[in-house]
């Protein structure tokens, strides 16, 4: 596989995987990630994690551009597949949220601060960000 690549081979890949993904609508049709890879890709693959890793890139921006793509890490039944319905994006979301969560508290607990004191930091840093953005860029 390659490791790059051109804007419209990613645009032609990120068609073809939400192609793939509309068969695979609510958990009960998820797809594995070797399947995933071999129909988006066209290819096999030699090693599940290490090849299949562009799945995973393209999978995160649909879903950074609202493509309700869940997933479940599980060893034996994970996979990916389209929220049907309002309660699984919520509850995927969910998940994803208590995630971050336990990240933010390792890193406070790294940082030795509060939680809400990090919390509060990160917000601060945020609108400095914000506050250094152009008008016209906004």
């Amino acid at each position: 596989m390659k490791p790059r690549y051109r804007l419209e081979e990613r645009r032609e890949l990120k068609s073809r995987l939400k192609s793939v993904m509309m068969h695979h609508v609510g958990p009960s049709r998820k797809i594995g990630m070797g399947e995933l890879f071999e129909q988006v890709f066209q290819e096999g693959y030699e090693n599940r994690i290490n090849d299949t890793r562009m799945v995973r890139v393209l999978v995160e921006e649909l879903q950074k551009e609202g493509i309700q793509i869940c997933s479940s890490r599980s060893q034996v039944n994970g996979g990916y597949w389209l929220a049907a319905t309002a309660t699984e994006i919520n509850g995927y979301c969910d998940v994803l949220t208590t995630e971050a969560v336990k990240k933010l508290v390792k890193v406070a607990g790294l940082k030795r601060m509060a939680l809400p004191a990090l919390l509060g930091q990160m917000a601060l840093n945020l609108k400095g960000a914000e506050d250094e953005i152009p008008d016209e860029a906004a």
